[in-house]
């Protein structure tokens, strides 16, 4: 499966990036999402929410508990890898770098000076990269400011170490790869970088309340990380922060936390609930893929649940979306095994490919009527669904998207504004009575009703111009089939498959007469809003036709439309007096015994008096 192998290609991707002799972490810190054009419900603000908001920094109360925290000493410690030893033959060495004096002797490596330690620009760069492996005891002297750039970056062998209250930043991939299991983060740390701690064995950690940076992939693969809570001054959550952090088993977010990044929880199987803040406004891709999630309130700014979000969420079994959301995206709960039901919000427009891909238990996902794309496979597999109503508003129907959707019991109504049926459409669903497929569709792609054993009668309307292969083969109980003979005849292999014993009754012709009319509104009710006519005061009909009417303006005043399934006619405020002829066509579309009839050209006339 496609969503499997990526997952599979980052692993090995990590693993080997950990034996490269040089590593950069790259910034993939989410940008908070900034505010649409789109318009939305306007709902009070809750009052906490204003509680929450930071209070001013107290610059000389910082500046005290700096002064105070200097004369601390905070220790971190490790664990030794199994049946290594350090190597004893190591010459000692020292040096300077910038403000600071580095020195190794014995097992030792030593840092003094005054200031910020440099960033490394990789993990070679380190003046002490070539005693990595000796480095059991790490001391940080007080007057070093801040933690550098892949410091310790897959140091392994480190029993010990500290460094002063008074550090700033704990800088990018500082302590990657090491074996250190705790490291207390001091008060005074308001900056942790890219992959600072990935790999490492630590098990609980503390963020400090100034904290105001975590950054992206910060505690990924932390295998053994149990909890963690979040400083309330951190507004985003970067990608990959806690991937694959399989222990992590409690999570408490920031009531001001505005967005969720790329798999920042992928991969947490241990993961069982979380409470994602009101202010969220973004969850990234991927971001709870994976995880062990059984149930999750998205919070009402959301307007788009991301792809593959939920993906793989095995014990995910209750969602709660928000009501203003707009777009589900692709594979967002892919094989979601465990989820029974899922109220799709009334705004939603479009649901992605395969975002409801094998969610075997799902038996209610109503659609709602402003749905204009169903994807490529978007409930294929949805063995239990029982009822899936195709809105009126669909434009797109994708192919597979209800295949295997074997417990379908409802007819199934295709709306004239899908122009095209994907293939497998609905393959396999052999409960499904009956299908009607609306005028306006043009392709039915291949396999498209396969395999619908219950469905007895159907009809293809005459806009259909295109007919893949097989579209019903296997439909066993098929009777009768109304389709015009042009079609019949133009795919050998569009009505393979069908029973011997079906009967294929071919459309008549659908003549239709029709004559247009004079009408008239009065200029000063046109000066002060738009005027309608009905059609009857416009068209007179001869001959009708069967099915309903449809009509297209061909030509004439810009400030006069038509509606294309009424006929009304719209006279646009401040149009000027005068006389306007309007060119119009009308056919009328057929049903299950007639095609459509063509286009009839009519010219109707407009006078504003």
């Amino acid at each position: 499966m496609k969503f499997k192998r990526t997952l599979a290609f980052l692993l090995s991707v990590v693993l080997m990036l950990s034996l490269m002799p040089a590593i950069v972490f790259a910034d993939e810190t989410e940008p908070v999402p900034e505010e649409t054009g789109v318009e939305e419900t306007t709902e009070p603000e809750d009052k906490e929410e204003e509680k929450d908001a930071e209070e001013p920094a107290d610059k000389e109360s910082d500046e005290d508990e700096d002064d105070s925290e200097a004369d601390k000493v905070y220790e971190f410690e490790g664990t030794k890898r199994a049946g290594e030893s350090t190597k004893s033959s190591a010459k000692a060495a020292s040096g300077t770098w910038g403000k600071i004096k580095w020195t190794f002797a014995g097992n030792t490596l030593t840092i003094s000076g005054k200031g910020n330690m440099p960033n490394a620009k990789d993990s070679d760069s380190i003046p002490w990269a070539d005693y990595r492996e000796n480095i059991e005891i790490i001391n940080v002297k007080k007057g070093v400011k801040s933690i550098g750039a892949y410091a310790f970056f897959f140091c392994q062998n480190i029993s010990k170490g500290s460094f002063p209250g008074n550090i700033k930043s704990i800088g990018e991939g500082a302590f990657a790869f090491t074996n250190v299991t705790k490291v207390p983060v001091p008060k005074t740390v308001t900056s942790i970088g890219n992959g600072a701690f990935v790999g490492t064995q630590i098990k609980n950690i503390t963020l400090p309340k100034k904290l105001k940076k975590l950054g992206a992939a910060a505690f990924s693969m932390c295998y053994y990380l149990t909890r963690v809570s979040i400083p309330k001054k951190i507004k985003s959550i970067g990608a990959n922060t806690f991937y694959t952090c399989k222990s992590l088993t409690k999570v408490t977010l920031p009531k001001n936390l505005k967005s969720i990044g790329k798999q920042a929880f992928c991969n947490c199987t241990s993961l069982k609930s979380i409470k994602i803040p009101k202010k969220v406004r973004s969850i990234g891709e991927s971001a709870f893929a994976y995880s062990g999630i059984k149930s999750i309130k998205i919070p009402k700014k959301v307007r788009t649940i991301s792809k593959q979000a939920f993906g793989e969420c095995m014990n995910l079994t209750s969602i709660t979306l928000p009501k203003n959301l707009r777009s589900i995206g692709e594979q967002a709960f892919y094989n979601c095994k465990g989820l029974k039901s899922i109220k799709i919000p009334s705004k939603v427009t479009s649901i992605g490919k395969e975002a409801f891909y094998g969610c075997t238990a799902l038996t209610s996902a109503k659609i709602p009527g402003k749905v204009k794309t169903i994807g490529k496979g978007a409930f294929h597999g949805c063995e239990k669904l029982t009822n899936a109503t195709v809105p009126s508003s669909l434009k797109t129907l994708g192919d597979e998207a209800f295949c295997g959707c074997s417990s379908l019991t409802g007819a199934i109504t295709i709306p004239g504004g899908v122009e095209t049926i994907g293939s497998g459409a609905f393959f396999n669903c052999v409960k499904i009575p009956s299908i009607k497929i609306g005028y306006g569709v043009k392709t039915i792609k291949d396999a498209a009703f396969e395999s619908c054993t219950s469905i007895k009668t159907i009809t293809i309307p005459s806009s259909v111009e295109t007919a893949g292969a097989r579209i019903l083969n296997n439909c066993e109980n098929l009777e009768t089939v109304n389709v015009t003979e042009t079609l019949k005849n133009s795919s050998s292999t569009a009505f393979s498959g069908v029973p011997s014993t079906c009967k294929f009754n071919y459309l008549d012709k659908n003549p239709i007469e029709v004559t247009g009319k004079t009408a008239t509104v009065k200029a000063k009710k046109v000066r002060k809003k738009n005027q309608t006519i009905a059609a009857s005061k416009l068209f007179t009909y001869v001959r009708r036709g069967q099915g309903a009417l449809r009509f297209k303006k061909i030509s004439g005043n810009g400030k006069i439309t038509i509606n294309s399934k009424t006929g009304k006619v719209t006279v646009k405020k401040k149009l000027k007096k005068g006389t306007y002829n309007i060119n119009v066509q009308v056919m009328a579309i057929g049903n299950d015994s007639y095609r459509d009839s063509g286009w009839t050209d009519v010219t109707i006339v407009i006078k504003v008096k």
